[in-house]
């Protein structure tokens, strides 16, 4: 998997750990202490739907509200 991402082994395994550790992957060795194994992809948490309400909003208060400041 390493060659085909273009990158060494010890950056795989950073990443993967990293993904381990965020919830994004799950992974079962093939047996106790193994590297390999099966990974899967997990599904992302749905964050809850936002309300919308119908006044309109400037370019300049969206960009603070997302943490922009002039």
């Amino acid at each position: 998997m390493a060659r085909l991402l273009g990158v060494n082994r010890a950056r795989l395994d950073e990443a993967l750990q990293y993904l381990l550790d965020v919830g994004f992957l799950a992974h079962r060795p093939w047996r106790p202490g193994a590297i390999d194994g099966v990974w899967q992809l997990l599904p992302t948490p749905k964050r809850p739907a936002q309300r919308r309400n119908s006044s309109t909003t400037s370019a300049a208060e969206l960009l603070r509200q997302l943490g922009f400041r002039s």
